[in-house]
C-alpha cells in the first residue's frame, strides 16, 4: 500500500503524549516531523558516566519516559532522538502481516537509552541507526529487521534474550565490547560490510548458524561463555 494512504500524523501529537506519560498508539500512520525528546520537559534521573561516554554524547541526566509506546505498519518520516532517555515501558515498532515493517527513513539516535520493558524492533527498516551504550533490561526483538545504512550496538547491553534472526546488515554493524547476557541469536543474518564484534561478551548461547558475512568480520577478544 502507498503511504499516501495513511493518516499523517504530526510528531508533535506523539511528543505531547509523552510529555503527559499517555499511551502511544498508531497502527497504519505517516509520521511526519521529528521525534526528538531533547525539548521535552520531563522528569529525570541521574545517572553515573565515564569520561569517555560523556565524548560520545551521553548525558548524566536522563529523561524518563513513562509512556508505553506501540507504532505499527507505519512510516517516520523525521529523524528520531531518543538518546539518554529512561523507558520504564514497552516500546514496540513493528509491522504485521499485511504490511510487514515500519520504516524510519532519516536517521535514530537511540544513544544511552534504558529500556526496562521488552522492546520490538522485529522487520523495522532503518536507515542509520545508534544504539552506542543502550540498556535492553528486557527482551529484544530485531528479527528481520534491515539496517540500510551504518549501525552502532558498540557498549550496548542485553540483558536477556537477543534476537538478530534473519537481520540484515546493509553497511557497516558495530557490536564491539557488546553485553549479552541471554541467547543471542543471529541465525540466517546477512553482514554485507563490515561486521564487528571484538571484545563482545556472549554470556548465554551464541548462534550465528548460517549467518553469512560479506567483507571484514572481527571477533578479536570476544568471550564465549557458553
Amino acid at each position: 500500500s502507498s503511504s499516501d494512504q495513511r493518516q499523517v500524523i504530526q510528531a508533535s501529537e506523539i511528543l505531547a503524549k509523552i510529555k503527559r506519560g499517555e499511551p502511544v498508539e498508531y497502527d497504519y500512520k505517516v509520521i511526519e516531523g521529528d521525534l526528538d525528546l531533547s525539548g521535552l520537559y520531563l522528569p529525570t534521573e541521574q545517572v553515573g558516566r565515564t569520561k569517555q561516554e560523556l565524548r560520545q554524547g551521553l548525558s548524566e541526566e536522563l529523561k524518563v519516559i513513562a509512556s508505553e509506546i506501540t507504532i505499527i505498519n507505519s512510516e517516520i518520516r523525521g529523524k528520531v532522538n531518543f538518546s539518554n532517555a529512561h523507558f520504564q515501558k514497552t516500546v514496540s515498532f513493528w509491522g504485521d502481516k499485511s504490511f510487514k515493517r515500519v520504516e524510519f527513513t532519516n536517521d535514530v539516535d537511540l544513544r544511552g537509552a534504558q529500556f526496562d520493558g521488552n522492546v520490538n524492533f522485529a522487520g523495522v527498516i532503518f536507515n542509520y541507526a545508534n544504539f552506542m551504550w543502550t540498556e535492553f533490561t528486557g527482551e529484544t526483538d530485531f528479527g528481520g529487521t534491515r539496517f540500510k545504512g551504518d549501525v552502532y550496538f558498540w557498549k550496548s547491553v542485553f540483558s536477556r534474550g537477543a534476537n538478530f534472526l534473519q537481520a540484515k546488515f546493509g553497511r557497516k554493524a558495530r557490536f564491539g565490547g557488546a553485553q549479552f547476557n541471554g541467547t543471542a541469536n543471529f541465525m540466517f543474518a546477512e553482514f554485507t560490510e563490515y561486521a564487528g564484534f571484538g571484545e563482545v561478551q556472549f554470556s548465554g548461547k551464541a548462534n550465528f548458524q548460517q549467518a553469512t558475512f560479506g567483507e571484514k568480520v572481527w571477533f578479536l577478544g570476544a568471550v564465549f561463555r557458553e
